[in-house]
């Protein structure tokens, strides 16, 4: 049989834990306020546009008249991804990262427009990044997060089972969290 070296385990317990820390408090504060009604606020200003020609429904095309109306505003586009949501009777695309939200609209025929821009709070800038709106480097390091999270509690699992004292206390609970987990999942 494998003997499994605690003193390994510990140490990547450890590590991993004082690693993740900040953003584990970050999800933890986040969670818990936006869960009671916290959401957070933007400063929102929109800025009418003059257009040459009406607006394409191409992605390639509105991003770069965004793009080129946020530097005249001396702002750098938004990190996140840009979604087309235009229709047959609006021209509308919508521009999310963390720290800035920006929306470009328009009806089809019409060469005026509208930009929107809302520049998120630090609070809302948290609660975008908790929901995944934020730089694909972030979208990875909330990866990294779960799979830390991941081999935290396995890790801390085969701890506990190692000890002979803690044994059966680990095993009801882990029991007891998984009957309740489902519980709570039926009646949700």
């Amino acid at each position: 049989m494998i003997k499994i070296n605690r003193l390994f385990f510990m140490q990547v317990h450890l590590i991993l834990a004082t690693f993740i820390f900040p953003i584990i408090l970050m999800f933890l504060i986040t969670g818990a306020l936006y869960t009671l009604g916290v959401r957070g606020n933007y400063d929102t200003q929109v800025y009418p546009l003059k257009l040459s020609t009406p607006l394409p429904k191409d992605n390639e095309v509105l991003t770069a008249l965004i793009t080129k109306e946020l530097e005249n505003l001396n702002l750098s586009p938004p990190t996140g991804e840009a979604r087309n949501k235009s229709t047959d009777e609006r021209i509308e695309l919508e521009w999310r990262g963390a720290a800035l939200r920006v929306t470009l609209a328009s009806t089809p025929l019409s060469t005026e427009a509208t930009l929107t821009v809302q520049k998120a709070s630090l609070y809302k800038r948290l609660i975008e990044l908790h929901t995944a709106n934020g730089a694909p480097a972030f979208r990875i390091y909330a990866i990294v997060l779960a799979v830390s999270l991941f081999i935290l509690l396995v890790t801390g699992f085969i701890m506990a089972l190692q000890l002979p004292k803690y044994r059966k206390l680990t095993l009801y609970s882990t029991l007891t969290g998984m009957a309740v987990f489902i519980l709570m999942v039926v009646t949700g």
